[in-house]
């Protein structure tokens, strides 16, 4: 009888230290999402320093499968670029998190009133789908954005023209 009470007992403290991880991985991805809400609040016109204390300096970024910027500052020249170009730039956008990734489906909506690269402003609307996937340590910094976009919706905007090829006849 003993023998079982303290059975009964070492699964109470197994089940206690699952209810403890759960928490924990609970707060980690609560974190992930705090610092993906901070992200998008300055990519809709916050302040680009809030980048240095949610991400990491050798911060990844991809657009649509290519290497866009390897690091801090070039991840912020991306953001100045589209900022710049699109002043209005206002992203919607869903969160859910997962381990140390949190996964974004978003709508980014703005016109483009400035110069957007080398390209003039066209003064026309744009609206862009997307989707991303951000990847975090275990402090809870960014350390890689993937983000999967339809890069003719604002390309059309500045004056991109997408031309069919030739068809036989």
């Amino acid at each position: 009888m003993l023998f079982g009470i303290t059975a009964c007992n070492e699964q109470k403290k197994e089940s206690l230290s699952d209810t403890q991880a759960d928490a924990q991985v609970n707060s980690s991805e609560q974190k992930n999402l705090e610092t993906a809400k901070q992200v998008w609040k300055v990519w809709n016109g916050g302040d680009t320093n809030s980048f240095k204390s949610i991400a990491i300096p050798a911060l990844i970024r991809h657009a649509n499968g290519v290497l866009a910027s390897n690091d801090l500052s070039g991840y912020i020249a991306t953001w100045v670029v589209f900022r710049t170009g699109i002043p209005d730039l206002n992203f919607s956008y869903d969160l859910v998190a997962k381990g140390n990734k949190v996964y974004s489906k978003w709508i980014a909506k703005g016109t483009n009133t400035g110069m957007f690269g080398k390209y003039s402003p066209s003064g026309k609307p744009s609206v862009t789908n997307g989707f991303t996937e951000y990847t975090y340590n275990d402090e809870g910094k960014l350390i890689q954005e993937d983000a999967y976009y339809d890069p003719y919706s604002y390309e059309e905007v500045i004056g991109f023209k997408l031309i069919p090829p030739p068809t036989k006849k």
